[in-house]
C-alpha cells in the first residue's frame, strides 16, 4: 500500500478540529456569552443583594430583600457561584438573628427568623438546639400570669416580689409591668436603707444598696442612696477613729478591759484596722502576764479566768499555750501536795480494810467494805507498797473463801467470794472457768432442790446459775422442768 501524503492527512486533522470547534462553540455559546460579555441585569442585582445583606434586611415583602433578590439572579442563571454564597451568607446570618432574639428573650423575633431558616433549607441539625430553647422559653412565658400574681399579691416581700419580677424578665426581657415593678420594689428598698442609716445600721444599708445595684445599676434613686451611704461611711470612719483615740487612752491607763472592749468594737466595723488589732493583743499579752501572777500565787480560779479572756481578744497569742500548761502543771502539784497531807488516813484505812478482809466483809456493808477501804487508799497512795500488800490478802482470803464454799456446797458463799474476786480483777481471764464451774453447782443444786420438791430453793438456784452464766446451753431445759414441776402450764410449740 502506498504511503499517504502528508497533505492529505493535515486536510482531515484540519476538518475534525474545525467540526469540534463547531460543536463546543453550539453547547457553550450561552455560558461563554455569559462569561465573556455579563448580563448586567445580573450583575446589577448581585450588587443590590450584597448591599441589602450588608444593612441586615435579609429579607422584604416588597422583593428587595437580599434573599429575594439572590434568588433572582438563581432563577436567571442556576450557576452563579456568588448568588449561592449570598445564599449560604443569609442562613448564617439568620442563625445567629435567632440565637439573639433567644437570648434577649425575643420569643416572636426568634419564631419568624426560624420560619425563614426553615425557608432557607437551613439543616436540622443546626435548627433543632434553637427550637428546643424556644419551646422552653414558650413554657416558661405561660407561668407570666403567676409570676406577676406572686408579685403583686397583698403581703409579700420584697425578697419574693423581686424574685418574681426577676422570674418574668428572665422570659421576657422587655416586660414593662415587670420592670415598673421592680423598679417601684426597688425604690422601696433604698426608702429603707436611707432610714437604716439614720439609726446607724451602715452594713444593714449597704446590703441593700448592693443588692440593688446587682439588680438594676440605672435605677433612678440609686445616686441619692449611694451619696448618703457616703456620707455615713465617712461619719463612721470618725467615729470609729474616736473610739480607737480612747482605747488608747484606756490602755495606756491600764485599764485592759475597757480597753479590750472598744477595740473590739473598731474590729468589728473594720477587722483590717491594724492598730486595734495590735491593742486588743496588747491588752491580752497584759492579762497573760497577770494570769502567770495569779498561778505563781497559786490562784488557779483567778488565772483560769484572765487565760479564758486573753484567748478570746488573741486566740494565737505568744505564750498563751504555755501558761495553761503551767497552770495544769501547778494544779496537780497542788493536789499532790494535798495527797501527802490524807496519807496519814492510810494505815487506819489498811487496818480497817484487814479486819473486814478477816470477816469476809469484801462488798458488804457498802461504805464499810474491805473493798470500799481499799478504794479510798488507792486514790490516796496508788503506790504504796503497803497498799499492795493488803490488796493480795484481800484476793488470797477471797479466793480460800470461794473454793472453800465449794468444798462445803455452800454456793452462796462461793458466788459472794468470786464477786469480790471479779471486783477487784474485773480483767482476769482466769476467774471465767470458776463462773463456769460455780453456774454448773448451781444447776445441779436446782435439779436436786427439784427432786425433793423444794421449788423456792430450785428457783434461787436457777436464777443465780443464770445471773452467772446466762448462755449456759442448760438453762433452758431446767427452766422447763421446774416450771413442769411447779404445775405451770407450758406454752405449746407450734
Amino acid at each position: 500500500m502506498a504511503p499517504r501524503s502528508p497533505a492529505r492527512f493535515l486536510g482531515w486533522s484540519a476538518a475534525a478540529i474545525a467540526l469540534s470547534a463547531a460543536v463546543a462553540l453550539a453547547v457553550w455559546r450561552e455560558p461563554l456569552g455569559r462569561f465573556l460579555l455579563p448580563d448586567p441585569r445580573l450583575n446589577q442585582r448581585l450588587a443590590a443583594a450584597d448591599a441589602a445583606l450588608a444593612r441586615g434586611e435579609l429579607t422584604r415583602a416588597d422583593g428587595k430583600g437580599a434573599r429575594e433578590l439572590y434568588e433572582a439572579v438563581l432563577a436567571a442563571d442556576p450557576d452563579q457561584l456568588a448568588a449561592q454564597q449570598g445564599l449560604a451568607r443569609i442562613r448564617a446570618a439568620v442563625l445567629v438573628n435567632i440565637d439573639r432574639a433567644l437570648r434577649a428573650h425575643r420569643l416572636e423575633e426568634a419564631r419568624t427568623q426560624l420560619g425563614l431558616a426553615a425557608s432557607l433549607s437551613v439543616p436540622q441539625e443546626q435548627l433543632q438546639p434553637l427550637q428546643a430553647r424556644l419551646l422552653e422559653l414558650d413554657r416558661s412565658a405561660a407561668r407570666l400570669p403567676e409570676w406577676l400574681a406572686a408579685a403583686q399579691r397583698p403581703g409579700a416581700t420584697a425578697k419574693q416580689a423581686l424574685e418574681a419580677y426577676e422570674a418574668i424578665l428572665a422570659v421576657d426581657a422587655g416586660n414593662a409591668i415587670a420592670l415598673e415593678g421592680r423598679s417601684e420594689v426597688l425604690g422601696r428598698e433604698l426608702e429603707r436603707a436611707q432610714a437604716l442609716l439614720t439609726q446607724r445600721r451602715l452594713a444593714e444599708a449597704e446590703a441593700i444598696v448592693a443588692a440593688v445595684i446587682a439588680r438594676d445599676p440605672a435605677h433612678l434613686d440609686l445616686p441619692e442612696a449611694q451619696a448618703a451611704l457616703g456620707e455615713a461611711r465617712d461619719r463612721r470612719q470618725r467615729q470609729l477613729a474616736g473610739l480607737l483615740r480612747t482605747a488608747q487612752r484606756d490602755q495606756r491607763a491600764g485599764r485592759c478591759e475597757r480597753a479590750a472592749k472598744r477595740y473590739q468594737q473598731v474590729l468589728a466595723d473594720d477587722a483590717g484596722r491594724l492598730v486595734a488589732r495590735e491593742g486588743l493583743q496588747a491588752c491580752a499579752s497584759k492579762l497573760l502576764q497577770r494570769a502567770n501572777e495569779q498561778i505563781a500565787r497559786q490562784d488557779f480560779a483567778s488565772a483560769e479566768r484572765g487565760l479564758a479572756q486573753a484567748r478570746s481578744w488573741s486566740p494565737e497569742l505568744p505564750g498563751l499555750t504555755a501558761a495553761r500548761r503551767h497552770l495544769r502543771q501547778a494544779r496537780a502539784d497542788q493536789a499532790r501536795l494535798q495527797t501527802r497531807s490524807q496519807v496519814t488516813q492510810l494505815p487506819q484505812l489498811l487496818a480497817e480494810a484487814r479486819d473486814a478482809i478477816r470477816t469476809e466483809h469484801f462488798l458488804e456493808p457498802p461504805g464499810a467494805s474491805a473493798w470500799d477501804r481499799l478504794r479510798v487508799a488507792a486514790s490516796i497512795a496508788p503506790g504504796s507498797e503497803e497498799l499492795k500488800k493488803v490488796q493480795n490478802e484481800y484476793r488470797r482470803a477471797a479466793r480460800s473463801c470461794h473454793e472453800q464454799g465449794l468444798v462445803e456446797n455452800d454456793l452462796g458463799r462461793a458466788q459472794a467470794c468470786l464477786e469480790a474476786l471479779v471486783a477487784i480483777d474485773p480483767g482476769d481471764t482466769r476467774l471465767v472457768p470458776a463462773r463456769l464451774q460455780l453456774a454448773e453447782r448451781w444447776l445441779a443444786y436446782a435439779e436436786e432442790r427439784i427432786g425433793a420438791s423444794d421449788f423456792v430453793a430450785a428457783r434461787r438456784a436457777l436464777n443465780a446459775a443464770q445471773a452467772i452464766d446466762a448462755s449456759n446451753a442448760r438453762l433452758a431445759a431446767m427452766e422447763a422442768r421446774l416450771r413442769q414441776a411447779e404445775g405451770v402450764p407450758q406454752a405449746r410449740q407450734p
